[in-house]
């Protein structure tokens, strides 16, 4: 790897991460996020940004089961039947973020980022859901990659992800604020 190549990945996130807070600021939007793979990357990197944090609600780094259980209210048995890098609990996760949060449009984040043990090393799993029960999943292969290089591979489809979901939110603008 090139030393320029982490820092133009870095550049990446934070330029996705301006672009989607600013959609969602333009839409009086809050987000959330319950990453594993990412450990925090999500949430680091929306609320480095200057002037447009504000549209971050919340954050869950829930790397292990006993974490995706214990924050987001998971059951083991999902977590079992599916296993923990699956469309099922990349998409549990989004639900419970969103539910236990005061987000309009949450993210979610599992995956292997980093030699996998017996596992496919770069499978990742995103999801994102609105209050209006809209839903996106994107499954993604990165390949053989560095666990540092992985996770903020994960992190920029996340934030992708969870722009389009701004995007194509099917609520009105700031429904969980004016509820507040």
């Amino acid at each position: 790897m090139d030393i320029q190549e982490p820092l133009q990945l870095e550049r990446n996130l934070s330029q996705l991460a301006e672009d989607l807070l600013q959609a969602a600021v333009d839409r009086d939007f809050s987000v959330a996020s319950a990453e594993s793979c990412t450990g925090g990357l999500i949430a680091s990197t929306l609320t480095g940004i200057e002037g447009l944090s504000s549209a971050f609600s919340s954050g869950f780094v829930t790397y292990s089961d006993e974490a995706k259980t214990g924050l987001l209210g998971i059951p083991m048995a999902q977590i079992d039947r599916y296993g923990a890098v699956s469309p099922q609990i990349a998409l549990a996760m989004a639900r419970r973020a969103l539910a236990i949060s005061d987000a309009d449009v949450a993210v979610a984040v599992s995956g292997y980022t980093g030699p996998a043990g017996g596992h496919e090393n770069g499978l990742v799993h995103v999801a994102a859901r609105d209050r209006a029960g809209q839903e996106i999943h994107g499954e993604f292969h990165l390949g053989e990659v560095e666990r540092n290089e992985g996770r903020q591979l994960a992190a920029a489809a996340a934030l992708r992800i969870l722009h389009d979901a701004i995007l194509k939110a099917g609520i009105g603008g700031g429904a969980s604020r004016l509820a507040k």
